[in-house]
């Protein structure tokens, strides 16, 4: 853990064009800028390193997305969509949310990126069974008993997919899928 601590430290250090020299109270900027503080003073230097997120690199732009999905002419009652960038600079910030009714809908803040997106759509029916709901659960709780669920739409349209999508800076309504 503590090699993967100072591996993922130096990497950010690297990046962000930082050094800390012994005895770890010295803050070297590649400018010659120089910062004498305590232990602690580097520790929050370290934490505004990590807060900067990329040193200055912005993320791509999201966009509103809002639509619907058919699976053979019939609304896709339970699911999830996901839209995968497929532009280098995205930092994996893929967008995945869910369906409901057969309609989906994401916001500026948690949609997809502007750009060419791959699109996997899982969509579940109920098959009428109960089974115990185990995820998320911890030892001391109880399970409770929930409808069981099965995934219908093909392995093309979701883990193989190879549906794509231009997603436009703003508003894109009536993205539709109709599978």
């Amino acid at each position: 853990m503590n090699s993967r601590w100072s591996i993922w430290c130096e990497s950010l250090m690297e990046k962000c064009q930082v050094r800390i020299e012994p005895p770890m109270n010295r803050v070297n900027f590649r400018n010659g800028d120089r910062c004498r503080c305590g232990n602690a003073g580097v520790l929050a230097a370290l934490l505004a390193l990590t807060a900067l997120a990329g040193c200055g690199q912005s993320l791509p732009p999201r966009a509103v997305v809002s639509g619907s999905v058919t699976y053979k002419g019939k609304p896709v009652e339970f699911g999830d969509i996901v839209f995968d960038p497929q532009r280098k600079d995205a930092g994996g910030q893929f967008a995945q949310g869910k369906i409901s009714g057969g309609k989906y809908a994401f916001d500026a803040a948690r949609g997809p990126v502007v750009g060419a997106n791959r699109v996997r759509i899982y969509g579940y029916k109920m098959t009428g069974r109960k089974r115990l709901d185990l995820a998320g659960q911890s030892l001391s709780e109880a399970p409770e008993m929930v409808n069981e669920l099965m995934p219908y739409i093909p392995e093309k349209f979701n883990e193989a997919s190879e549906l794509t999508i231009e997603i436009k800076p703003g508003e894109n309504s009536g993205l539709d899928f109709k599978l």
